[in-house]
């Protein structure tokens, strides 16, 4: 099964084949599992999607290579990040 995250970039930029590892919100722990890496990067264009190469800061993407080691309010990172974005408030 082909899971898809779709949120913003919130800083940087990611292109498809860029290895990523995941912080989880609950418990703070990391997924730094080094399969995790971009197979495919999309986004919405009027009613439709886009399959983009590369994505960069303030874009909202629909992410696909991080399995089901993400789930709402965790961060996908590059390797070399230690600290996760603050989710913010989460309507129950």
């Amino acid at each position: 099964m082909l899971l898809v995250l779709t949120g913003r970039i919130a800083s940087g930029r990611v292109r498809v084949g860029d290895r990523i590892k995941v912080l989880q919100h609950e418990g703070g722990t990391a997924v730094n599992d080094s399969s995790l890496k971009v197979t495919r990067i999309e986004k919405r264009a009027g009613l439709g999607k886009v399959q983009l190469q590369a994505a960069v800061a303030g874009d909202v993407v629909s992410l696909a290579g991080a399995g089901d080691a993400a789930g709402i309010a965790d961060t996908i990172a590059a390797p070399a990040v230690e600290q996760g974005l603050d989710p913010g408030p989460i309507d129950p």
